[in-house]
């Protein structure tokens, strides 16, 4: 099966965690620092290569910038990349799945993900990850 999508979104008021000694001075605060421009697109694909093996991928693009402010520590930011939204990610996992007996199914399954910004990794270079599990099962 595949899916995908393209989005746009308009953010007003965009929220972000600020510390400023001369506003708060013990702690810090959330503020409306601007608007930010987002758009991109994604896509997954899950594909079932037998009763036991499945296959799911996915990658998605995210362009997102804050395109005005009012808030003037913030005003040299605009223009700029929102943080911690990389350009590209993407992400895969290959799973066997296997009846254990009576309601009990175990699968084991290993994934792989990543994180790209601007030519450089968020995450070095890919997070990879080995998982066995055992679910319960409700007879249909």
């Amino acid at each position: 099966m595949w899916d995908g999508a393209a989005y746009y979104m308009d953010w007003k008021n965009l929220q972000t965690l600020l510390y400023d000694i001369d506003i708060c001075a013990p702690s810090s605060f959330n503020a409306n620092v601007g608007d930010g421009r987002i758009y991109g697109v994604e896509s997954n694909v899950n594909y079932k290569i037998s009763d036991s093996w499945s296959f799911q991928a996915s990658a998605a693009y995210t362009d997102a910038h804050l395109v005005s402010s009012t808030f003037t520590a913030f005003a040299v930011n605009v223009g700029e990349r929102l943080p911690y939204v990389p350009y590209f990610n993407y992400s895969a996992n290959l799973r066997y799945e296997h009846a254990l007996g009576g309601n009990l199914r175990g699968y084991a399954q290993f994934d792989l993900a990543t994180r790209v910004t601007c030519g450089t990794t968020f995450m070095s270079p890919a997070q990879t990850a080995f998982r066995a599990c055992c679910s319960r099962t409700t007879p249909s």
